[in-house]
């Protein structure tokens, strides 16, 4: 594994100098990148306020379970609030490195939740003094569509502003990832503009959806370790869920999966599916509640199996198409590897095996492959988080310990 003055000294001594023109060009546009982030949280205040100034004047009492429909929206909208703002969190934290109070859930999830009630607080007041208490009136129907027309424009300005940003890390790419990549693994390729097939994604098993909506990816990484190749990408997915009820058929467009995809050949052939997720279950529960969900949970030909590393089940769940070869593949020593690699990410990450071949996901809603963009790139401190992802996921065949050949074809 590489030390960090490694990666010190090869920055020092292949990119430091490059990465002078890229501070030039960040600290030309980080007006405009500042200006995004502004606009796109003006944006969330019109939604939010629109959304609740609607919900206020909307008369629910006229239709029987109004109460049930109106508790039920604003109990969709505080979900939706609480995600987006603990989104938004992490990345201040991000930007101001509070690494110690971005791994502590709790306290996350408190300040999220503080956050979230003052905001829609304020937008709830802000929606019904601007449209007032009159869903069908004139006058209301014209501030909603003034406010409708304002959201759309902070939305669209947002997004031409927040180009500046990718351009920049795409700049960023272009000119640090192959060095960095050369330094890590001689064998490795990189290409911006492709990513994991969608077909290795499907054939993984890491997610259960009904059908894959979009499917987007970049910065592809390719490599070779010993007798064995591997290959990781970003992954931008959404899946469209249909559902049919009292006739009336709802189609969603949910987020999937984004965040790092890796793929690589594993050491032992093997014919069964083995997907290993996080168990949010035992977390949320006690163990014995947490253990008779995850049976429940069981689906299609997928079984839960059960391990007798007890710290390893605390923190994952594992399900297979067949007990005894899943039991086999995650030996002793493959299980306590999996464990230190999930310390080493410091993020919670998902596993299976499937098809001769190990996968792992790293859900993150930021480029990982590139830094702050308001933070100096010709600070080593900036630039380091991207050496350390990059050799993580370079680094797993090594850390599964793939290239040891055992169970011989």
């Amino acid at each position: 594994m590489v030390s960090v003055s490694s990666f010190q000294n090869h920055f020092d001594t292949h990119l430091s100098q490059g990465l002078e023109i890229l501070e030039i060009k960040r600290k030309s546009i980080i007006r405009f990148v500042i200006l995004a982030k502004i606009l796109n949280a003006l944006t969330l205040t019109v939604f939010f306020s629109l959304f609740l100034g609607f919900l206020n004047a909307f008369p629910f009492d006229d239709f029987e379970m109004g109460f049930a429909f109106e508790g039920f929206f604003y109990l969709i909208l505080s979900f939706v609030a609480f995600g987006v703002f603990r989104k938004d969190l992490l990345y201040i934290l991000e930007i101001m490195d509070r690494k110690a109070l971005t791994n502590n859930k709790l306290i996350i999830n408190i300040l999220t939740a503080i956050i979230s009630v003052i905001c829609l607080s304020g937008a709830w007041y802000t929606g019904t003094k601007y449209l007032g208490g009159a869903t069908f009136a004139l006058s209301f129907v014209i501030k909603y569509i003034i406010g409708f027309f304002i959201l759309l424009l902070l939305g669209l300005l947002s997004f031409v502003f927040q180009q500046y940003e990718n351009k920049f890390n795409q700049s960023f790419k272009t000119e640090c990832l192959p060095k960095i990549l050369r330094f890590l693994n001689s064998t490795a390729n990189y290409n911006p503009a492709a990513s994991t097939e969608q077909e290795l994604f499907e054939k993984s098993g890491l997610f259960r959806y009904t059908e894959i909506y979009r499917y987007k990816g970049s910065d592809h990484i390719s490599g070779s370790y010993g007798s064995g190749n591997f290959e990781f990408s970003q992954l931008d997915i959404t899946q469209r869920t249909t559902t049919t009820s009292v006739g009336k058929t709802e189609v969603r467009i949910e987020n999937l999966f984004k965040g790092l995809f890796f793929s690589a050949d594993f050491n032992k052939p093997f014919n069964c599916l083995v997907v290993i997720s996080p168990d949010y279950t035992r977390k949320a529960l006690d163990t014995q509640l947490g253990e008779m969900l995850n049976k429940a949970m069981e689906y299609n030909q997928y079984q839960l199996v059960k391990l007798e590393d007890v710290e390893f089940e605390e923190e994952f769940t594992v399900y297979a198409t067949e007990q005894v070869e899943a039991r086999h593949i995650l030996s002793p020593a493959l299980i306590e590897r999996i464990k230190k690699l999930r310390i080493y990410f410091g993020k919670e990450i998902r596993l299976s095996f499937a098809n001769n071949k190990v996968f792992l996901a790293l859900a993150s809603d930021n480029d990982l492959l590139s830094p702050i963009v308001f933070h100096k790139v010709t600070d080593f401190h900036t630039i380091e988080p991207v050496y350390q992802i990059m050799e993580a996921f370079c680094s797993i065949p090594d850390r599964l310990d793939l290239n040891t050949r055992i169970w011989g074809k």
